[in-house]
């Protein structure tokens, strides 16, 4: 898929909805370094409504979604409010959004604002179970004779954000391979995961392969390991001040 489509068709996406795209990026396994083949485009955005929107008593619409065509490309985006509202609980798909490697369209100005005050809402017990949430989701695979190729890395690259995030307490990186420093006294691991990376470059979404015992042990441990960490942590208390300020200067725009 050529680049200047999908961000002709986020342009249309725009005056057809009458809003502004403040940014868009990649947040799949494109993002994450493991496409497929035939793998879809996962477009993300975060959009600036209409103003009169934001000064009405009832409720408003504060997502739009465009089913995946045949050109695969899967579109969503957040309104501004509901991105906001989701920062202060730490939303961890936000800060994925914001260290993704492919950029589509970016407000730089918002960009550098947000990314300023990020931190500040950072919170590793949050960001940690949402990661050991997504592992968790994929553990009955492991119970099959065979498995999605593909269920294997959205694994990997799940309890490997969890325990950066148990070492380092900041949002971990987008893209696995950078995560694999965490395996360098883990040769057998990286071996395997190597491997893996060889059969996702050639084969579809659908594909099935055996089980990897060694594997499925390592997932396991860490899974264990992680969790009885995040569940040791408190939440931070949250102070809004700074996002109601940045949510006040862009309606001013």
């Amino acid at each position: 898929m050529n680049t200047e489509k999908i961000i002709s068709k986020l342009k249309s996406i725009e005056n057809q909805n009458q809003i502004k795209i403040l940014y868009a990026c990649e947040s799949g396994s494109r993002a994450w370094g493991f496409a497929s083949p035939d793998s879809d485009f996962d477009i993300r955005f975060i959009y600036l409504n209409r103003l009169s929107q934001y000064l009405t008593i009832g409720e408003f619409k504060d997502t739009l979604n465009f089913p995946i065509g045949a050109d695969l490309l899967d579109i969503s985006g957040w309104d501004i409010k509901k991105a906001f509202q989701l920062l202060a609980k730490s939303n961890a798909v936000l800060y994925e959004w914001f260290n993704s490697p492919i950029v589509y369209l970016r407000n730089q100005e918002f960009a550098d604002d947000l990314k300023e005050i990020m931190p500040k809402y950072f919170c590793q017990k949050v960001s940690m179970h949402h990661y050991l949430g997504m592992t968790k989701k994929n553990f009955s695979e492991i119970e099959n004779s065979q498995i999605k190729l593909k269920k294997y890395f959205y694994m990997l690259r799940a309890i490997l954000a969890s325990k950066w995030i148990k070492l380092n307490n900041n949002p971990p990186p987008i893209v696995l391979k950078e995560l694999l420093v965490l395996l360098k006294d883990n040769p057998k691991i990286l071996e395997i995961i190597d491997s893996l990376y060889s059969l996702k470059s050639i084969h579809n979404e659908s594909f099935f392969m055996a089980q990897i015992p060694l594997l499925n042990d390592f997932i396991t441990r860490e899974y264990k390991l992680n969790l009885d960490f995040a569940n040791s942590l408190s939440r931070k208390k949250v102070d809004l001040e700074k996002l109601n300020n940045l949510f006040l200067k862009i309606l001013k725009c």
